[in-house]
């Protein structure tokens, strides 16, 4: 939970950068996820590099969803070298307060990587795409970010990442 300051943060990143996006090996991300204010904050969850101030700028790298300040739906990042190819909106519906809503990815052999929304196909990014992550190593990374001077709380009922070596 955050405090209740405007910009305050919470950011968990997993110690070291065991993931790496490759060509012939399978991924799988999922996630299951709820905020206690849906509306005004920044969010992130998935796969970067390790940063230092994540809600303010995205990672320069990664695989991961997120939410800018005062969107209502989450957008799915392929990001390299600053770079995003970028699936904007992908919630079905808007986010509403503490209702929680299943992310995940999957990568196939080619490199196609396929977004899903609580289970059901959000859009994917084509093999080939030159904004996948290849030549960096990543972590697991969750955080939320206050839009206001109101606490937030960001809750995780579970992480599965499954990637191939």
């Amino acid at each position: 939970q955050t405090d209740v300051a405007d910009n305050d943060f919470n950011l968990l990143e997993l110690q070291g950068e065991p993931f790496r996006f490759r060509i012939g090996k399978k991924m799988w991300f999922a996630t299951k996820v709820k905020t206690n204010d849906a509306d005004d904050g920044e969010l992130v969850v998935g796969l970067g590099i390790a940063t230092a101030v994540i809600l303010t700028t995205l990672p320069t790298d990664g695989l991961f969803f997120s939410k800018t300040e005062t969107a209502t739906r989450m957008d799915f990042h392929a990001r390299k070298d600053s770079v995003s190819t970028q699936l904007t909106g992908i919630d079905p519906t808007v986010l509403a307060d503490n209702a929680t809503r299943e992310y995940a990815f999957y990568i196939d052999e080619t490199g196609k990587v396929s977004v899903y929304v609580d289970w059901v196909l959000a859009g994917t990014v084509a093999a080939g795409n030159t904004n996948m992550p290849d030549d960096e190593d990543l972590h697991f990374m969750i955080g939320n970010q206050t839009g206001a001077a109101d606490a937030h709380t960001l809750h995780c009922d579970y992480v599965i990442i499954v990637q191939e070596f």
